[in-house]
C-alpha cells in the first residue's frame, strides 16, 4: 500500500460502498437523486453530485424520488483513497 507521498499524479479516487453513505436531509455533500433500484427490503440509490455520481443502500422505507434534493454522508472509517494513476490503495488519515 503506498502513502500519500507517494502519489505523483494530480487526482486520486475516493472509494466507499453504498451501504457506508448514509441519505440524510442535512448532509456536508449534497446531491439529486438520479436513480432508484429496488432490491426488496433495501434499494439503491444513486445521486448526482458535484463530485459525480454516489450510489447509496437505504432502507426501502425511504422516500426519496428521482429528482429530489438529499444530503450525504459518509461513514470515515470506510473510505479508502485509490491513486489516479495505478488505481492502487493510497494510506490516508482516515484509514486506521
Amino acid at each position: 500500500m503506498k502513502n500519500q507521498q507517494d502519489s505523483n499524479i494530480d487526482f486520486n479516487y475516493l472509494g466507499i460502498r453504498p451501504e457506508n453513505i448514509r441519505i440524510i436531509d442535512n448532509g456536508d455533500i449534497k446531491g439529486t437523486v438520479y436513480g432508484i433500484e429496488y432490491l426488496g427490503a433495501n434499494k439503491i440509490i444513486t445521486i448526482d453530485t458535484e463530485f459525480g455520481r454516489v450510489k447509496a443502500r437505504a432502507p426501502s422505507v425511504i422516500n426519496s424520488k428521482i429528482g429530489d434534493n438529499v444530503g450525504l454522508i459518509f461513514n470515515s472509517n470506510s473510505i479508502i483513497i485509490f491513486n489516479g494513476d495505478d488505481e492502487t490503495a493510497i494510506r490516508s488519515q482516515l484509514m486506521n
